[in-house]
């Protein structure tokens, strides 16, 4: 029998969530017949598997194996160490991604690379923290993946309640002539495709140029909302087309994917984030996108 005492960062969350992340190597059957039969405690108590936590409380479980923690136990890069260049930032409670295109937000159970699979591997562990949002898998740029219980139920919380902000740069046939609010409510049909419907989830974004020139245009698309394809469908509702979207935009030589980027990610002032409120986190260009810019006189972003 061991015991360990429950940190800060995992206060709240179900006890056999935390069993499952701390030792991924136990037996499933293993693991839950010890809850059932009183196995594992919580002070010394008998507890359910669905009991939430408190931090400081003594955990006790019967077998040897040392936890796998996240959180506070997470490991932070070495003074000097070089990181993958998709790591834009990487300090105890958070890793900030700039993903690159074909990456999923999800583990992939082989069907692509897959970013939490590769921030797991980064932290040396089989299993751990997930992104708190997600990019199509041909977006790229700025995803957070926090490193901590707490800061993710956090970042949870805010991206639903809308008050972290998201700003996206497209590169779109057309000419974007000056800022326009989108609000336009979408549904998705039965193939999968997001589609204006007045009786759809609402969705507001707003769009602005940043270049011009002969017939295309560099415009930053804020999303107020974060429906699924918004920025694509929002965009080509304006007859400004994503170049490279081949559902929702247009088809354009040499580009071999959607020309779409989440540049930056601002998150909001406020004691629940501690030092990380009023973080801004920018995410540059990737080749591809940057050289479609410069081929099209839409600015030198390499």
């Amino acid at each position: 029998m061991r015991t360990y005492r429950i940190p800060p960062d995992q206060e709240g969350r179900r006890l056999d969530r935390l069993i499952r992340e701390w030792w991924p190597e136990v037996n499933m059957g293993l693991r839950m017949g010890a809850i059932r039969r009183g196995q594992v405690r919580l002070d010394g108590r008998r507890v359910p598997c669905s009991q939430r936590l408190l931090e400081g409380q003594e955990l006790t479980v019967p077998w040897d194996q040392e936890p796998r923690r996240s959180g506070s136990g997470t490991p932070c890069p070495a003074e000097g160490r070089e990181l993958p260049r998709w790591v834009i930032h990487w300090d105890r409670r958070l890793l900030v991604a700039n993903k690159p295109a074909g990456w999923i937000c999800q583990p992939g159970g082989g069907r692509g690379t897959s970013l939490p699979e590769e921030v797991w591997r980064l932290l040396g562990v089989d299993r751990g923290p997930v992104p708190s949002h997600r990019l199509d898998v041909n977006t790229t740029g700025v995803v957070l993946v926090p490193l901590d219980g707490a800061l993710g139920r956090e970042l949870h919380r805010l991206f639903r309640e809308g008050t972290i902000r998201k700003l996206y740069w497209a590169l779109v046939r057309g000419t974007c002539v000056g800022e326009a609010l989108v609000d336009l409510p979408l549904s998705k049909d039965g193939r999968g495709n997001v589609t204006p419907s007045p009786s759809g989830q609402p969705a507001r974004s707003v769009v602005r140029p940043l270049a011009v020139r002969g017939g295309f245009s560099l415009v930053e698309v804020e999303l107020l909302t974060g429906r699924q394809h918004q920025a694509r469908v929002h965009l080509a509702h304006l007859g400004l087309p994503i170049l490279g979207d081949v559902r929702y935009g247009v088809r354009f030589r040499g580009v071999g994917r959607t020309m779409l980027h989440a540049r930056r990610v601002l998150l909001p002032f406020g004691e629940s984030l501690g030092d990380l409120a009023g973080a801004a986190f920018e995410a540059p260009l990737y080749p591809d996108m940057a050289e479609a810019a410069r081929r099209l006189g839409l600015g030198d972003f390499t």
